[in-house]
Formats: C-alpha cells, sequence, structure tokens
C-alpha cells in the first residue's frame, strides 16, 4: 500500500465513525417514538375512560372486608364460607398474601395517588381481580362490570399478583423437603406401607390456546391441541414440593423425567441431601428414598411402581395399596384444576413464562390452604393400617470433607439404575404390607 493510500485511509476514518454515531443516534429515535400499550399521557392518545373504579373498590370493600371508613362497623355481605367459595382461599391466608404483598419491593399493591392527587385502584380491589381470575379462568372482559378496571390493567395485576406470590413464598411454600419433612413423610408413609418413601409423582397438561405457529408440532399432545406439560411431586396430604413447569406436550413423562432438574440431581447424587441409615423393612436394609409412580417409568430403585398383573393375594394387596398411595398425585391435579381454574380452561397468554408464574402461584395457594386445613383432611385414612409401629427415620448425611464426600455419594450411586435393587425393594415392600395386614386382603 502507498503512502497516498494510506493517507486517505486516514481521512475516511473520522467520516466514517461520525457516519455510525448518526446512525446510532437515529435509530435510538426511532424506538423512543414507538408508541408502548402503556405509554401514559401523550399527544394523539385518547383520555382514560372512568370506569367507575372507586364505586367497584367501595363495592367489593362492601361485600367482603369493611375496611372503608365509609363501610366502617359494617358485616361484610359475604360469609367466610362465601369468601372461600369466591376467592378459593381462606381468609386467613388471604389477610398473610395482602400483608406481604404491602411490604413487597415492588409497591404496586400499594394505595398511590397519580401525579394529579386522584387515588388509583384499591389494594383490595386488584387482590380481587387476580384472585377471581385464578378461580374462575374467565377473560379481563368479564370481571370489567364488578371489578370496573380496564382490561389491560387486569391482566396487569394478574402477572404481577403471580410474580409477586412467587418471590415472596417460593422459598417457604414451594421448596423441597427438609430433614424434619424426610421423617414426616415415612411417618405418612409408613401408616400406607410404604415406609422410606417420600411421594409421589405425575404429569398434567395445561392446554396452550395461543400456542404460537412455529411451535405447534413440538407442543402438540396425543389428543393432537398444543399444551405444555407441568410434573409435579406430592405427599400424601396432598401438599406438592416440586414443579416443573415448560415442557412440550409433545414430550411423554418418560421424556420429561430425563430431562428434569429435580431427577438428574438424584441420579447424580446431589439430592435428597441426606439418605435413611438402613431401614429395616421386613429384614431388606434401605439406604435411599423412594417415590411412588405408575408404570410408564423404567425400574429404578428410587421409584416403585404396582405389579401390573397381579395374580397372587399377597400381589393383589400390595397392588391394591400402591395405587390407593399413588392417587394422592392424581387428586391433586383434581383439587388445583378445579381450584384454579385457570389451569382447566385454555390458556391465552403468549409467553410461557407468565404460564410458569401463573401455575408456580397457584401451587404456593394451593400448599397454603392444605397447610391451613390440614387437620380436616381424610384422603387415604380408609387405606392406613390401623395398627402398625413407626420407627424412628435415622439419616445420614455426606460428611464434611471432601475427600469423603466424593466417597459418600460415590457409594450412594452404585446400582441408582439397578433394576434388581427395584425389585429387592418391591418384594420387601410386599411382604411389609402383607404382614401389616394380617395376612388378608381389604376390600
Amino acid at each position: 500500500m502507498s503512502d497516498a493510500d494510506s493517507s486517505e485511509s486516514d481521512e475516511d476514518t473520522p467520516v466514517l465513525y461520525a457516519a455510525i454515531v448518526a446512525l446510532r443516534h437515529r435509530i435510538q429515535a426511532t424506538k423512543s417514538l414507538k408508541k408502548s400499550s402503556r405509554s401514559g399521557s401523550c399527544p394523539g392518545k385518547l383520555p382514560n375512560r372512568d370506569r367507575g373504579r372507586f364505586e367497584g373498590a367501595f363495592k367489593i370493600d362492601l361485600d367482603y372486608h369493611c375496611r372503608l371508613a365509609q363501610n366502617a362497623g359494617n358485616d361484610p355481605v359475604f360469609n367466610e364460607d362465601e369468601f372461600r367459595r369466591r376467592l378459593r382461599i381462606p381468609r386467613s391466608v388471604y389477610e398473610v398474601v395482602r400483608s406481604n404483598l404491602l411490604r413487597w419491593n415492588d409497591p404496586y399493591f400499594t394505595e398511590r395517588a397519580d401525579a394529579c392527587g386522584v387515588p388509583g385502584a384499591s389494594t383490595d380491589q386488584k387482590l380481587w381481580v387476580a384472585l377471581r381470575s385464578l378461580a374462575e379462568g374467565c377473560s379481563a372482559d368479564a370481571l370489567v362490570e364488578y371489578g370496573r378496571l380496564a382490561e389491560s390493567t387486569h391482566m396487569r395485576i394478574l402477572k404481577t399478583f403471580c410474580r409477586g406470590v412467587c418471590e415472596l413464598f417460593s422459598d417457604v411454600w414451594l421448596r423441597l423437603p427438609d430433614e424434619r419433612d424426610f421423617d414426616r413423610l415415612h411417618r405418612e408413609y409408613s401408616r400406607l406401607g410404604f415406609p422410606g418413601a417420600i411421594g409421589c409423582v405425575d404429569v398434567a397438561s395445561w392446554y396452550w390456546d395461543l400456542c404460537p405457529m412455529a411451535w405447534q408440532g413440538q407442543c402438540k399432545g396425543k389428543d393432537g391441541s398444543p399444551n405444555v406439560r407441568m410434573e409435579v411431586i406430592c405427599d400424601d396430604f396432598l401438599r406438592i414440593y416440586w414443579v416443573n413447569f415448560g415442557a412440550p406436550g409433545a414430550k411423554n413423562d418418560l421424556q420429561i423425567m430425563n430431562f428434569s432438574a429435580l431427577f438428574n440431581r438424584v441420579r447424580t447424587g446431589s439430592w435428597p441431601p441426606a439418605r435413611p441409615d438402613e431401614l429395616d423393612i421386613d429384614g431388606f436394609k434401605l439406604n435411599w428414598f423412594y417415590l411412588l409412580f405408575d408404570g410408564i417409568y423404567p425400574p429404578r430403585r428410587y421409584l416403585i411402581s404396582s405389579i401390573t398383573a397381579p395374580r397372587t393375594n399377597e400381589e393383589k394387596l400390595f397392588s391394591r395399596q400402591q395405587e390407593s398411595a399413588r392417587k394422592a398425585v392424581e387428586r391433586v391435579f383434581g383439587v388445583l384444576f378445579k381450584r384454579f381454574q385457570i389451569l382447566y380452561r385454555p390458556c391465552r397468554l403468549w409467553h410461557i413464562d407468565d404460564m410458569g408464574e401463573i401455575v408456580r402461584a397457584c401451587v404456593i395457594l394451593h400448599n397454603m390452604i392444605c397447610e391451613h386445613e390440614r387437620d380436616r383432611f381424610t384422603g387415604t385414612r380408609a387405606t392406613r393400617f390401623s395398627e402398625y409401629d413407626v420407627t424412628h427415620l435415622k439419616l445420614v448425611k455426606p460428611p464434611s470433607d471432601e475427600a469423603a464426600a466424593r466417597s459418600f455419594v460415590g457409594d450412594d450411586l452404585k446400582g441408582i439404575e439397578d433394576s434388581r435393587q427395584h425389585f429387592d425393594l418391591k418384594k420387601a415392600l410386599l411382604r411389609y404390607i402383607w404382614d401389616r395386614s394380617g395376612g388378608q386382603t381389604k376390600t
């Protein structure tokens, strides 16, 4: 390259740089001119319609709470049972959720005034919109006559409410079991004839009405409709401690388990954090926890299924007992979908992330209700053994030393995919249940 060419290129560099900067500013200016769906007051936008939100807030307060000064001293129109039936949660759970949302770092549910001093929607008005949307699964347009808020505001309230519930309560009401939970679960399932079990697992689907056309193929389930699947693990009292939502509908239960984050942790030894210390089951020494499941999953030692074609009385009793205990997860789906019918009806959201937050929020509220009404739960009482001896569960934790911890996990993982340990444990449980029943099948 000659000196003349190099000098010309040096002279062109500032010009190219200035052109790039000017183009970047133009792009940013073009983006700033684009109108968003919630742009606020700006030239060319129609004024907000007065939907009577103050009358709506007054009506909701009069029907459910009587907090306002105008309604002070009166009793709500709807009593506690009607409050529970309409909003799906007891009043005590409602107050816990309300108080925590008011202390949340996002002040969306705090009652505030705009720049002109006009108060916005009340806290109870927003919570009513969110809970009625979850409970009935109806569109935002169907709630305008009572809530007196715009349809776009309804959707924003629903998404913000679900996000707040997930952020505030996930650590307590949607978590994996700890050491105390392991002992409680062991006692629960020992009454059903399955010592060492910590829950049951299954998968359900949520129909996605607005699934993008590009995703239709991978989201089509066996019925030909697009849906998104959720993997759930629950205990005998219908409390859910694991939900994995987001798998496309074309995946079956086995494929979802193979890609599940929790089962990957089980296969690598990082969960559960402790294991039983040689739990005796009719002479069989158990040093791992297991789950109850149906027949689609492979025979692994951490999964116990029923017997497909039982022949002897012992096998028939075992199958009946296992299917009765595993029905808890089927009941969970029935209770969850009937309690929050937004999961039962076709989903009209565009993004899977928003759907996942709604699912997790419904599960958290469901767990809070289950704990509140735990004393009234009957569930599998008919299948529990009246006389049983539940041994105290001794747990073994990995040692603190790194080398010893690796050896501990390595020993624990030996045979984790071995089907022989699965069948040996199933035989021991068969004898255990037969002995507890007194050698008689239950009708």
